[in-house]
């Protein structure tokens, strides 16, 4: 029989609902329903009797019983204790009550209470779900100005928080600081480090950590060695990895699949297929253990990577057989596998297998297959392909790494944009208006003297050396780029005269006073300075950053009688494809294709795409697409692909420096469907210049061509 305590409850056989004595009904009562008979029954629960309560809530997970058991005894007026908090507190650890946790923890002064160590290590549990690790760190800055000493539990809580937030340098610096706080870390303090060192490719410090525990006189167990395989895998590491896998034979830690899994994921990044197919032979050995879909995903990867094509199909099949169920990253490494050997109709035939198993095939599939047919040279499959994207509304693709700025005002760019002024001039002097389209705009203006542009100082060789040479005799094309370049960097900004059509030049080379140049325009940046009022451009960029440069840029150059100029930060393929109105396509058109080609064959494979897309749509359009020559091979391909898919009033140009002595890329050409008339003779004239102002002598020459692509088939024998 319970005594009288602090509350008046008094426990009476034979007026306490009674446990025992309870229906089936009864039995599926909460603790509060059970207080609340208590309560109608004339009795009096207490706070001990709450607190046990929310504490069967707690065990439960049952936050929303927990409180209400608390707004129950504010309208019982049952003063919460301590107790009572941390058993509410304690609820709120499942995820996403990290919110509700704080709450609880404030409101603890208006009932006179101050969190112990409890309520902030369960306050931080809770935010540690939900990888709040900033708040987590709070709550223990807080426990330090409350005078509440931090445990083990608690920062332990707070490391696994920044483990889960991907803020691996707070998890180690949390961990450092422990000792100071006569704190000793145990094996889930030590674990969670580990695994933020691996969410954060930190593998060298994940070994660290490791060599700590053990130093510590703590026997690492599974998880952890998992976690610093893990680590090892995502930073390309394969021998350590194994090393570790030593190490838990040695240790008496039993690997599990996970394990496996990440030693051969390790493998698989870096291409060792045999290793990872030893791994996976030993974990189907193994009688306790079996292989995943992820098991044999990561070996097919790393047979991919190899280039060992049959070995990738075959443990696909064994996947298929197996009833593994492969999934879409298991197929796209397949396919990705038989670019080894050209094998184009297996890529073809394993993204068929893909629908038909449910599966929708993503942007990697797709790319895969494209890279296949492409060098397997079935250039109708590739647009196929790219169809197939775009009828199942695949928009592929994503920010670039290359940031332009690398190569702005280089010798590429001499070319690319003297081109462009003469298409630009052109378009002017024969009098309609047009719409011209800039697909990858980039930031329109770029900063000479940044560190991006003064990595390799592409532009030393290139507009640089334009401007030192002063008079370009009667190039009418070149002048007029280095004289735009000069007067925006010296601050004119103004427009040169080309709306009259009266073929007047931009003054001479040096006539902006020959200063050196901080800025350079890029292809929307000068296309903006030869528009007219009647004429129209939409510039496309897909980065955020990128895009907001480049609407800056251009409200910096132009003149009055502003033209209409469209910056849109989207993919423009899937926009010219999907959202461009009939009435862009309408009248004269000049669009300029000048894509980063990472990758390669997918860039080109859309550009060719959008060709087909714009030959249809926009006969009246003339356009130019700028490529990297860096191999023979891959020009040739080109050229045949172009061939092939009935291009061949296509006028060709290639440029290059031979010997540069600047480390980056130096050749390239463009192709010009429907080009101006008299157009060939001009780009020949200005070629000729531009390789006569670019030669350094011995050490550096030109190399120009100029032909239509028909031409390039009879002299190649293709």
């Amino acid at each position: 029989m319970l005594t009288p305590g602090p509350g008046p409850l008094r426990r009476q056989p034979d007026t306490f609902p009674s446990r025992s004595r309870s229906s089936h009904a009864d039995l599926a009562e909460t603790p509060g329903q059970l207080l609340d008979r208590a309560c109608s029954a004339g009795l009096r629960p207490n706070v001990f009797h709450y607190s046990a309560a929310i504490k069967s809530c707690r065990n439960g997970g049952n936050w929303q019983s927990g409180l209400g058991l608390l707004g129950m005894m504010s309208g019982s007026s049952v003063v919460p204790n301590v107790v009572t908090y941390n058993s509410i507190v304690s609820v709120c650890r499942r995820p996403g009550r990290w919110q509700l946790a704080l709450r609880l923890l404030r409101s603890m002064p208006r009932d006179a209470l101050l969190p112990d160590v409890v309520t902030y290590s369960s306050a931080t549990s809770a935010c540690e779900s939900c990888g709040q690790w900033q708040v987590a760190l709070d709550l223990l800055r807080a426990m330090l100005e409350d005078k509440v000493p931090a445990d083990v539990i608690s920062c332990s809580s707070a490391i696994s928080a920044c483990e889960k937030g991907c803020a691996w340098e707070a998890a180690l610096g949390l961990l450092a600081g422990m000792p100071e706080a006569r704190l000793v870390p145990n094996v889930i303090t030590f674990s969670s480090a580990v695994s933020a060192c691996e969410k954060g490719r930190q593998w060298q410090i994940a070994l660290d950590v490791l060599g700590l525990m053990v130093e510590a006189g703590l026997l690492p167990d599974v998880i952890i060695c998992s976690s610093a395989i893990s680590a090892c895998e995502k930073g390309g590491q394969w021998r350590p990895a194994l090393a570790l896998l030593d190490v838990m034979r040695a240790c008496r830690v039993t690997p599990n699949a996970i394990t496996y899994n990440s030693a051969i994921s390790a493998c698989s990044r870096e291409g060792q297929w045999q290793t990872a197919l030893h791994l996976l032979s030993v974990l189907i050995g193994q009688a306790t253990l079996a292989p995943d879909v992820i098991s044999y995903s990561s070996a097919i990867s790393a047979c991919e990577k190899a280039g060992q094509w049959q070995f990738a199909l075959g443990l696909l099949a064994v996947t298929v057989a197996a009833r593994l169920a492969p999934n879409v990253i298991t197929y796209s490494s397949a396919i990705s596998a038989c670019l080894a050997g050209c094998q184009w109709q297996h890529a073809l035939g394993l993204l068929s297998e893909m629908q038909s198993g449910g599966l929708q095939p993503d942007v990697i599939s797709y790319d895969s297959a494209i890279a296949v047919c492409a060098a397997s040279g079935k250039w109708e499959a590739v647009m196929d392909l790219v169809s197939a994207m775009v009828e199942s509304g695949m928009n592929s693709f994503t920010v670039a790494r290359y940031d332009h700025v690398e190569q702005a005002g280089s010798s590429i760019d001499c070319f690319k944009h003297a081109a462009l002024i003469m298409l630009m001039r052109h378009f002017v002097d024969e009098g309609p208006p047009f719409t011209y389209v800039d697909t990858h705009a980039g930031r329109g203006i770029y900063d000479l003297t940044s560190e991006g542009a003064l990595r390799d100082s592409t532009h030393e060789e290139g507009v640089v050396r334009l401007v030192q040479a002063g008079g370009l005799g009667e190039c009418r094309a070149l002048q007029e780029y280095v004289t735009a370049q000069l007067r925006f960097s010296e601050g004119a900004c103004g427009a040169p005269d080309v709306t009259s059509g009266s073929g007047e030049v931009l003054g001479g080379a040096g006539s902006a006073g020959g200063g050196a140049l901080k800025y350079y325009l890029g292809s929307p940046a000068l296309a903006k300075l030869w528009l007219r009022p009647q004429d129209r451009a939409v510039c496309f960029e897909i980065a955020d950053a990128a895009h907001a440069d480049l609407q800056s840029s251009l409200g910096l150059v132009g003149s009055t009688g502003q033209p209409a100029v469209e910056a849109l930060c989207e993919n423009s393929y899937w926009w010219l494809l999907h959202h461009a109105g009939s009435e862009l396509f309408q009248g004269r058109g000049l669009v300029l294709m000048d894509p980063p080609y990472e990758p390669y064959e997918a860039y080109m494979a859309w550009n060719l795409f959008l060709l087909r897309h714009l030959q249809a749509r926009w006969p009246s359009s003339c356009v130019a697409m700028w490529y990297p020559c860096t191999e023979p091979l891959q020009v040739g391909g080109l050229y045949r692909r172009l061939l092939e898919l009935g291009y061949e009033e296509v006028l060709v140009a290639e440029f290059g420096l031979r010997e540069s002595a600047v480390g980056s890329l130096q050749n390239s050409g463009l192709l010009f469907l429907r080009p101006p008339p008299r157009f060939e003779a001009e780009l020949r004239e200005v070629l000729l210049a531009l390789g006569r102002e670019l030669e350094d002598g011995p050490l550096q020459s030109a190399r120009a061509s100029v032909f239509w692509l028909p031409d390039w088939a009879r002299t190649s024998g293709s």
